[in-house]
């Protein structure tokens, strides 16, 4: 167990927290990092990029001219893949991106990118975080108190409306639940904002 600061959202000191050496303090495996940051980018990937083939594309259906004796090259339809409107050879179609990962591996890809971000000092913790009207200005206070900068990502246990509305605006501040919590967002933050709650799940579930 190694035990860390715990502030309030105001920037106070609350006390102190344990956190598991084998969430935090695991080795780094740069190569599973990859692996699931990889894995969570073809996923998104919505694969409905399509062309025409030469049998799609409308019209064509009577041959150009004859077959001999006009001393052009022979044609047998206009939609061909050489003639100007014609079909595409080779272009892409709807594909499946999908891949998957064992559970295993997404765990370690994910105390990878923990330990990786702790040993760097980018996780705060904070007792808790509450937000009592939708307002930006007081959201962006708070990350000026906790120091959080550039790329925030706030891991909170529970799905908070006041806090989402607070957030929404700002394009460098993301807030998950930490049921959706996953590599490439780790690795993208700058700066990762952890509740206790979140912590004690987080432990949990990768234990």
């Amino acid at each position: 167990m190694t035990q860390v600061n715990l502030i309030s959202q105001t920037g106070e000191k609350k006390g102190t927290l344990n956190i598991k050496d084998e969430i935090f303090k695991d080795n780094i495996r740069p190569d599973i990092i990859h692996l699931s940051c990889v894995n969570h980018l073809n996923n998104k990937r919505r694969g409905t990029s399509s062309t025409k083939t030469k049998a799609e594309v409308s019209g064509g259906g009577r041959k150009p001219w004859k077959q001999k004796g006009t001393g052009r090259a022979r044609a047998g339809s206009s939609r061909s893949p050489l003639w100007k409107g014609g079909g595409i050879t080779f272009g892409p179609r709807p594909r499946d991106y999908t891949k998957t990962l064992t559970k295993q591996v997404k765990q370690l890809a994910i105390k990878s990118a923990l330990s990786a971000r702790f040993s760097e000092n980018k996780i705060i913790f904070i007792d808790s975080i509450k937000i009592d009207a939708p307002k930006t200005k007081d959201f962006v206070e708070m990350l000026t108190k906790l120091n959080a900068e550039n790329k925030v990502l706030i891991i909170v246990r529970e799905k908070d409306a006041n806090l989402s509305k607070s957030s929404g605006n700002l394009k460098n501040v993301k807030v998950i639940t930490a049921n959706r919590i996953n590599t490439y967002d780790i690795i993208h933050a700058d700066t990762i904002i952890l509740t206790k709650d979140t912590v004690n799940f987080i432990e949990e579930v990768l234990s």
